[in-house]
């Protein structure tokens, strides 16, 4: 048996059936391992997104050195945040001390601004507007992502899925007040996240809980040691990420329908 297979599928988006082809590994493997395909089809499906904006007369308008949207809260689960993890300890010991170094500071202006007790709080979190409340107050603290070197990621290739997602195509400048007029971003029918969570609970059987970011080593790390098929993983995930947008397109928002 191959290492890997082509899973080929297509998704029905505003109208528009796009293809899709994504390398998933054949072998039982960990929901971690599964994160490069994820990478690649969230990728896919960007480019498709992106599409759609250019023929409607709209460019992206994100640029390294714009790292505007690197100061807002950031979801993380369980198994991004063990592969950001691995990234710092990966980096030569002077790197990795300064990089948790910046982590503190970020704490301590997070506590500063009477925000950190709120983020631990984070599972009392009920609705949309609670935590669009606290995105903006965080925003409005102005603490930056502590791997933001010179306006520009620092994790870039391992950055999680909520960074991939955010793009725009409002003017650049607008990110730095972001307002439901003045920011247009980029639609997409689902949240990569929220099926990361859904698949960690069914692996465990325990209730999933995200991560800010920020917090990255304040909370103790959460292992996801399960081992399933990669093509049955892979399928699980799409079909979570389907059911998830077409509710939201039931709700009025964009959705997909699998084919």
């Amino acid at each position: 048996m191959p290492d890997t297979i082509t899973a080929s599928f297509t998704l029905k988006l505003e109208g528009r059936l796009l293809d899709f082809a994504v390398a998933v590994p054949s072998r039982p493997i960990t929901l971690r391992e599964l994160l490069p395909s994820l990478f690649e089809f969230n990728r896919q499906l960007l480019d498709h997104a992106i599409d759609r904006e250019a023929k409607a007369g709209r460019r992206i308008s994100c640029r390294a050195g714009c790292g505007a949207c690197c100061r807002q809260l950031v979801p993380i689960g369980a198994i991004e945040a063990a592969i950001v993890r691995d990234w710092v300890d990966g980096r030569p010991p002077d790197e990795a001390e300064t990089i948790r170094a910046r982590f503190g500071e970020a704490v301590a202006r997070l506590k500063a601004a009477g925000l950190h007790g709120r983020l631990e709080d984070r599972a009392s979190l009920r609705t949309a507007e609670q935590m669009r409340a606290l995105g903006l107050d965080y925003f409005r603290a102005g603490v930056a992502c502590p791997f933001l070197v010179d306006e520009s990621c620092g994790i870039y290739a391992v950055r999680p899925m909520k960074c991939r997602e955010y793009l725009v195509t409002s003017p650049a400048a607008n990110c730095a007040d972001p307002t439901p007029d003045g920011v247009r971003m980029v639609g997409l029918p689902g949240s990569f996240l929220r099926v990361l969570l859904e698949l960690e609970q069914w692996l465990t059987g325990r209730d999933p809980e995200w991560l800010p970011l920020s917090l990255l080593f304040e909370v103790e790390p959460v292992e996801v040691p399960a081992r399933r098929p990669g093509p049955e993983l892979f399928e699980r995930f799409l079909a979570e990420f389907v059911s998830g947008a077409a509710k939201r397109r039931a709700a009025g928002g964009d959705g997909a329908i699998a084919e």
